[in-house]
């Protein structure tokens, strides 16, 4: 849970290809397929660990950094969140969501994941985009890796450009980012599909 994007083999889109975009489950059964039993979607703080290291100029425009952030828009994140009550459930490597056009997500059998977390959201409305700084300091950390202070110009400043969308109560969805406003952690809709795997296995 702890990696880096550094230790990870990225799927890297042709810039010619057509981009295709799948529901979550669609999104799953494709990475499994394309990049075998050992990808998965990557994690929040993997995705933002190699922006927030552009940002600060730790790295510079590379392929992975081009291809991911530059011509990405939204895609997902191996994470479902759970809202109950005032705490929010988040789910790591979510399996058996299934997508239901009338219904949004809908569990299949049993949830599987492997990790789960448990965060107090009170106070937070649910289904609006609100600011990262409204949130709980370990949720910032366990998404981001850094806390909301030590987050770059942008991210972490009193006009943090950086959002989540919580769920409905007691609905379990899967969630990405989009970058209609900004970074925005928010669940339904398709999103593009990306796998990353461990580049070395224990």
């Amino acid at each position: 849970m702890n990696m880096q994007y550094r230790d990870l083999e990225w799927e890297l889109e042709d810039y010619y290809s057509v981009k295709k975009y799948y529901t979550y489950d669609k999104s799953v059964a494709r990475i499994l397929n394309d990049g075998g039993p050992n990808a998965r979607h990557v994690y929040p703080r993997e995705f933002f660990g190699l922006v927030i290291d552009y940002v600060e100029k730790k790295i510079g425009v590379s392929a992975i950094y081009k291809n991911v952030v530059l011509d990405g828009d939204m895609e997902w994140f191996s994470m479902a969140f759970e809202r109950r009550k005032e705490e929010l459930i988040v789910y790591m490597d979510p399996q058996n969501l299934v997508h239901d056009k009338n219904s949004g997500y809908l569990v299949q059998n049993k949830l599987e994941y492997s990790n789960l977390e448990t965060f107090n959201i009170s106070g937070i409305p649910s289904e609006r985009v609100i600011n990262l700084k409204k949130f709980n300091p370990e949720l910032i950390k366990f998404i981001y890796g850094r806390d909301f202070k030590d987050l770059p110009k942008g991210m972490g400043t009193e006009h943090s450009n950086a959002y989540i969308s919580l769920p409905p109560e007691g609905q379990i969805l899967p969630v990405g980012y989009t970058t209609d406003l900004g970074y925005i952690i928010r669940g339904y809709g398709a999103r593009r599909s990306r796998w990353v795997r461990k580049l070395f296995l224990n």
